[in-house]
C-alpha cells in the first residue's frame, strides 16, 4: 500500500511540474455590438449584436506583437490563428480565445484591434482581460471614423483585406504603419478596380508610421502631391468597394497595419 501511495504521489508531482506554464492560460470572451447612433426609449444606446463580419487581432499589451492563441474553453491546446478571421468569428459568435498574456506586470491583459469588415469600422480595446465581456463598435453615419486592418505581404497579387466600404463613404486619408520591414520593397493600397488608388508603391524599409510622399500618394487622394488635410478625399458612389493591397516581392513577409479615415456621408 505504501509503495502504491508513493507511486501516486510521484505521478501527481510530475503532473504539477509538467504544467507550470499552463497556470497562466486564461479564457477570454466578449460579445461584440454595433452602435449606429440610435437610442432606446430609456435613453440608452440602441446596440445591435454582431454575429458576422467581425475580424480581430490579439496583441501583447502595449505592443504590436501578436499573441499566441488557443481554442476557447478547451481541455487541449488547439491552436487558434491570430488574427481571427470573420469566418471563425461567425462560428464563435463572439470574440473568444485562450491565451497566456505577455504582460510582464500582471500577466493579465492583452490589447485588441476589432474591425467590422462591413463598412470598415474599428475599435481598439486596451487592457482587455477575462473580466471584459462587452465590445462596442461606433458605426454612426455623418461622423469621421478611423479604421485599421492588418497586412502581411506574401504575394505580389492584390490581396483583399476583407474590408468593404459602403456606398456614399468618403475616404479622406489612408496611412501605413510598418511593423516588419522588407528592404527595397513596396506596397500599394487601393480598391479592387484600382490597386494603387490610395497608396502607390510606398517603401516598406522603415518601421513605424509612414509619411506618404507625393509620388506615393494614389490617384484617389491627389497623385503627385503630398497629402493635405484639406483634400476633399474620395467618395464611393457606385455600390460597395473592397480595400486591397499588394507588395512588390515574395522574398519576405513584411507586415503592419493599414489605417484609413472615412465618413459615411449618407
Amino acid at each position: 500500500m505504501k509503495k502504491r501511495f508513493l507511486s501516486i504521489l510521484t505521478v501527481f508531482l510530475m503532473l504539477i511540474m509538467a504544467f507550470p506554464a499552463m497556470a497562466a492560460l486564461q479564457d477570454m470572451q466578449a460579445q461584440v455590438f454595433r452602435w449606429s447612433g440610435n437610442y432606446n426609449a430609456d435613453g440608452s444606446p440602441g446596440l445591435s449584436t454582431a454575429t458576422t463580419g467581425i475580424t480581430y487581432k490579439v496583441l501583447a499589451k502595449g505592443s504590436n506583437t501578436a499573441e499566441t492563441l488557443y481554442a476557447y474553453n478547451s481541455r487541449g491546446l488547439s491552436s487558434k490563428t491570430n488574427p481571427v478571421t470573420k469566418t471563425v468569428f461567425a462560428t464563435d459568435k463572439a470574440v473568444q480565445f485562450r491565451v497566456d498574456p505577455t504582460d510582464s506586470t500582471t500577466d493579465r491583459y492583452v490589447d485588441l484591434i476589432v474591425t467590422d469588415t462591413v463598412g470598415g469600422y474599428s475599435t481598439v480595446v486596451k487592457n482587455f482581460d477575462k473580466y471584459t465581456h462587452t465590445i462596442v463598435i461606433d458605426e454612426r453615419p455623418n461622423l469621421p471614423h478611423h479604421g485599421v486592418i492588418w497586412f502581411s505581404g506574401t504575394t505580389t497579387n492584390a490581396v483583399s483585406t476583407g474590408v468593404i466600404f459602403d456606398k456614399y463613404t468618403t475616404i479622406s486619408k489612408v496611412g501605413l504603419e510598418v511593423v516588419t520591414t522588407l528592404s527595397g520593397q513596396t506596397i500599394k493600397i487601393g480598391l479592387s478596380e484600382d490597386s494603387t488608388g490610395y497608396i502607390n508603391q510606398e517603401l516598406l524599409t522603415t518601421a513605424g508610421f509612414i509619411t506618404t510622399s507625393g509620388a506615393s500618394t494614389g490617384t484617389y487622394l491627389g497623385s503627385g502631391t503630398a497629402y493635405q488635410w484639406y483634400n476633399q478625399g474620395h467618395t464611393l458612389t457606385s455600390g460597395t468597394s473592397t480595400l486591397y493591397y499588394g507588395v512588390s516581392s515574395t522574398t519576405g513577409t513584411p507586415d503592419g497595419f493599414i489605417h484609413y479615415w472615412f465618413t459615411r456621408v449618407r
